[in-house]
């Protein structure tokens, strides 16, 4: 059994990785620059490609944008926990975990799975049901970045934190009800990052098994992001606080120098920059990317009424407006159907 994944930068990226090409699929035509990376990188990896019609990636993707380019690759593995932890311990970091209750936008999920990576952050948590998981969509929308990034699924969040809190790990939920806003909480620990679904936020019983819960101050008439901009805007601010600590090496040495620090801080002098620059970011398409685009714009962060190009049928999107600011009158996933409703944002 095999798996699919299509777009220039995941199909780029999974070639890079540890992950297994079995073979990749490109469209009849001529070839740039960024199709010819892709090539050189299969031959280099000793993929096989076969060119084929642009239809029938069509018919494969089900009318994705593919950009011309698809690969056969082995399917995917969700890491354990402890792998999550090891890791952080192996880099002599203070663990920092990405923790989605029932976030079931797949566009969503694969750009706070970027940010993740991008920030540095050891392994996303998702839950088993009601939620998304990682298909070709979060690929694409990733960037690739799902490729380097340990994501595990477990079968309850709130037994999950409890687990974490026991390891030392300080477990941070996102809500707009929230008394402390998010640049004056000390967030320089181990850090468990709580988001919750795009329409009804935290739930209960998830925001009751947090240590704290912070929220992004509004200004503007919309009183509210979605879960992907407000994750990122967390996560940056996390590193912030880390002082733009970058990864270490083999003897546990930091590999930044001041200036490079200066230098990123000077960048984003604030969290109210913070905020606007990844608002800012969830309108336009990635530079990095740009060279990918195959005559769409790719854009980091999904609009919130955006209608998800993959048609996972298997979500419910309406109320997707409004990330973790909306709080929930429903129950988390030990599905306590009778407790009282509590008000929205």
């Amino acid at each position: 059994m095999a798996d699919y994944i299509w777009g220039r930068y995941p199909v780029l990226e999974a070639l890079r990785s540890r992950r297994r090409v079995r073979q990749l699929f490109v469209a009849q035509g001529p070839r740039d620059p960024a199709m010819t990376q892709v090539l050189d990188q299969a031959r280099r990896v000793g993929v096989a490609v076969e060119t084929v019609s642009r239809r029938r990636l069509d018919d494969l993707s089900k009318n994705s944008n593919h950009q011309g380019v698809m690969a056969i690759v082995t399917p995917r593995t969700y890491a354990e926990l402890d792998d999550i932890l090891q890791r952080a311990e192996e880099l002599r970091e203070q663990p920092l975990l990405v923790v989605l209750d029932m976030v079931q936008d797949v566009q969503n999920l694969g750009s706070l799975i970027r940010t993740a990576e991008v920030v540095g952050a050891h392994g996303v948590v998702i839950p088993e049901h009601r939620a998304a998981g990682l298909t070709p969509a979060v690929d694409k929308t990733s960037a690739g970045a799902v490729e380097f990034m340990p994501v595990t699924r477990v079968t309850n969040i709130t037994r999950t934190l409890d687990d974490l809190k026991r390891r030392g790990i300080w477990c941070v939920g996102l809500d707009g009800n929230a008394k402390t806003t998010f640049d004056q909480a000390n967030l320089t620990g181990p850090i468990a990052l709580v988001v919750g679904n795009e329409g009804k936020g935290i739930s209960r019983l998830v925001r009751d098994h947090c240590d704290l819960l912070i929220k992004l101050p509004m200004r503007g008439h919309v009183a509210s992001l979605n879960a992907g901009v407000a994750g990122s805007i967390a996560l940056y601010e996390i590193w912030r606080q880390r002082k733009w600590v970058m990864p270490t090496g083999p003897g546990g040495e930091e590999q930044a120098d001041e200036a490079d620090t200066a230098t990123t801080g000077a960048a984003v002098a604030t969290s109210a920059t913070l905020a606007g620059s990844a608002v800012a970011l969830a309108d336009q398409t990635d530079e990095d990317e740009a060279e990918f685009a195959d005559d769409e714009d790719e854009t980091e962060f999904s609009d919130d009424d955006e209608t998800d190009d993959e048609g996972d049928d298997d979500f419910d999107d309406e109320g997707e407006d409004e990330g973790e600011f909306d709080a929930d009158d429903e129950t988390s996933d030990e599905g306590d159907a009778d407790d009282e409703p509590t008000d929205k944002a």
